[in-house]
């Protein structure tokens, strides 16, 4: 790629849709709505929607892409490995694991409020 047509493409911008969050690309255009790659935003019809919600031009702003940032865990966040015993069908899911987690949960913390009646009487 020559050093002119890298320059040129540092000039288009991205467009953004405060509705759906569609990004229009100015270097790509919109195939789709027959604007072809290269249309710069401003030369769009006032007609134009949005192919994604349907709003007009007015509620598309220039868009400047953040960092992207990479986030990884080291271990796993919750614990869900099967009892002993458990069979292989809800092995696979972790639903009955949280149910199970949450039913433990709520069985502590109701046994721990009726002794504190108990403590008060």
């Amino acid at each position: 790629m020559s050093l002119a047509v890298v320059a040129a493409a540092a000039d288009f911008r991205l467009y953004i849709c405060h509705v759906c969050g569609l990004i229009y690309d100015e270097a790509r255009g919109d195939a789709d709505s027959g604007l072809a790659a290269g249309t710069r935003f401003k030369d769009i019809p006032e007609d134009w929607a949005c192919p994604i919600c349907g709003v007009g031009k007015a509620d598309f702003e220039p868009h400047v892409p953040g960092p992207v940032i990479a986030r990884t865990l080291r271990k796993p966040a919750y614990n869900l490995r099967p009892a002993a015993g458990a069979s292989r069908a809800v092995a696979g899911c972790c639903i009955p694991a949280f149910a199970a987690g949450l039913a433990r949960a709520a069985d502590r913390f109701h046994r721990g409020r009726a002794s504190q009646r108990n403590e008060r009487r």
